[in-house]
């Protein structure tokens, strides 16, 4: 079997955990404390996109670019595979971070004007590196057949989930852009899919 060796351009997982701790303490939780503070203290309530930032900021801010981060370190040790090749991890790190930071400007309406295009621009981002970083895992996981335990199959379908992830993000947002039928879309189509089925399974 061929097996994970030392990287090439420096530590991976580096720039995706920087950001995701950036976006998490200065958008995250920021977000989250100003709107309890509003809601429960105050007692004023805020635009519904207050509360939509901060769960972008965390989910994909956080366990999105958490998760892929460490698993261009972790993922190829646990199927015994090479570690990725610099090119593709620097097309990751500028996808999915771009990603995850212009799809919560979008969500901040009148404040930066023409934000829900950079909304759907940062989604499309997030589609294209998700389902490019699950078929990375998918095609470790078919390389190691005959040699799978339970965590193994729980990573493939962990990467699966966050690509399913990825393109209800995509119809979500592009219903809040343009409406249509894509606008019933809920929210929740897409946090199941990253908490629920991504980073469940990441974190199995």
């Amino acid at each position: 079997r061929r097996v994970a060796t030392r990287p090439e351009g420096g530590a991976p997982w580096l720039p995706f955990v920087i950001a995701a701790l950036t976006l998490t303490l200065l958008v995250g939780a920021a977000t989250g404390a100003y709107d309890l503070w509003n809601l429960r203290v105050v007692g004023r309530a805020l635009p519904l996109d207050h509360r939509r930032v901060h769960g972008l900021a965390q989910l994909f801010g956080f366990v999105g670019l958490f998760t892929v981060g460490v698993s261009l370190h972790l993922a190829p040790r646990f199927f015994g595979q090479p570690l990725p090749p610099v090119r593709m991890v620097r097309a990751l790190q500028v996808a999915t971070i771009s990603g995850v930071v212009l799809t919560v400007i979008g969500r901040l309406g009148a404040l930066v004007p023409g934000s829900t295009y950079l909304g759907l621009a940062g989604s499309a981002l997030l589609l294209v590196s998700l389902t490019a970083w699950a078929e990375w895992v998918w095609r470790m996981w078919r390389a190691t057949r005959g040699l799978h335990g339970p965590m193994h199959h729980f990573l493939a379908a962990g990467a699966a989930w966050f690509a399913l992830g990825g393109v209800t993000l995509f119809a979500w947002q592009l219903g809040q852009t343009w409406g249509g039928p894509l606008l019933r879309v809920p929210l929740e189509a897409v946090y199941a899919p990253v908490l629920f089925g991504g980073g469940a399974a990441w974190r199995r």
